[in-house]
């Protein structure tokens, strides 16, 4: 005989609701995983993108705090976060996604919508595996994730960064993408989650993974620009290091401490390997021609 199903107290359990306040007065909404018991949420980069402010709702208890960023890694859609003076939290029950095989049924858990209350669930199989996808962010871009973990499970906006659980009640993915016109699901491998986690926590950075507060320059990027020779400015933030520096709409940015800028990604790259506090060299062309540098200190901005 087979194990018992989950009940729904035990699928809520170390599941969170997230809204976030996002730069510019917008608000977004997602799902979390509870994975340490003093405060560390694991969720989707995306869902964290561009926040100011993030907020926390336990599930099964209707608590709230608010939650500051750990790190994230952007390319593969995981954002670590930890909510601030709360009590121990009771963690989710998490399993192995390397012993996942197509046809095993699987339950996916989220705040369906940002409606809060209670969770939605849907039940679904594994239908692929490893399968390479294409998501977009909370401000057009677009990621690929490679690797992920293809359901029937029916997923609504508001769940991404939810568990994807076993037929045992195990975490063994965190739902990331959905097919809104099938029943269709995509989620990140827990094991590859975990990782990232353990790496934001022991505090070690990398090309990938962004560790703490995000570095903030203050420039609007002009996303109708193909790059190739700089990052064309589409203007800057009132009262920004940028603002104060002299850097305008229609300049272009083509180094930052010494190396080369060739697009907008590619500054956004190398700020986030900054600090708050850090004091880099930027360069740039005006829309004169002539060249112009300044030192400029970062200040903490949203989250990137």
């Amino acid at each position: 005989m087979g194990s018992a199903a989950p009940t729904r107290v035990q699928l809520e359990r170390g599941v969170v609701d997230i809204t976030v306040q996002v730069a510019g007065g917008g608000a977004a909404a997602g799902t979390g995983i509870v994975v340490g018991s003093d405060g560390v949420i694991l969720t989707n980069h995306h869902v964290i993108e561009g926040s100011t402010v993030i907020r926390v709702r336990e599930v099964r208890t209707n608590r709230r705090w608010v939650a500051e960023v750990l790190g994230y890694d952007r390319t593969g859609d995981i954002g670590v976060i930890r909510v601030r003076n709360a009590p121990p939290l009771r963690t989710a029950r998490l399993g192995d996604s390397a012993r996942v095989r197509v046809g095993d049924p699987v339950i996916a858990v989220g705040n369906a919508n940002g409606s809060g209350g209670r969770a939605e669930i849907s039940r679904g199989v594994v239908s692929v595996l490893k399968r390479t996808i294409r998501v977009e962010g909370a401000f057009g871009e677009t990621e690929r994730l490679t690797g992920v973990i293809q359901t029937t499970t029916r997923l609504a906006p508001g769940e991404s960064g939810g568990p994807l659980y076993s037929a045992s009640g195990r975490v063994i993915g965190m739902n990331s993408a959905a097919s809104f016109t099938v029943a269709q699901g995509f989620a990140i491998p827990i094991n590859r989650a975990l990782a990232v986690v353990r790496q934001v926590r022991a505090g070690r950075g990398s090309a990938t993974v962004h560790i703490g507060p995000t570095a903030f320059l203050g420039v609007r990027i002009d996303r109708r620009d193909p790059g190739g020779g700089g990052a064309v400015l589409s203007g800057v933030v009132d009262g920004s290091p940028a603002q104060a520096a002299g850097l305008r709409g229609g300049d272009t940015v083509v180094s930052l401490d010494g190396t080369r800028v060739v697009s907008g990604s590619g500054l956004a790259g190398l700020i986030g390997r900054r600090r708050p506090g850090d004091v880099v060299r930027v360069t740039w062309t005006d829309s004169t021609g002539a060249t112009r540098t300044a030192e400029v200190t970062l200040t903490e901005g949203p989250t990137a």
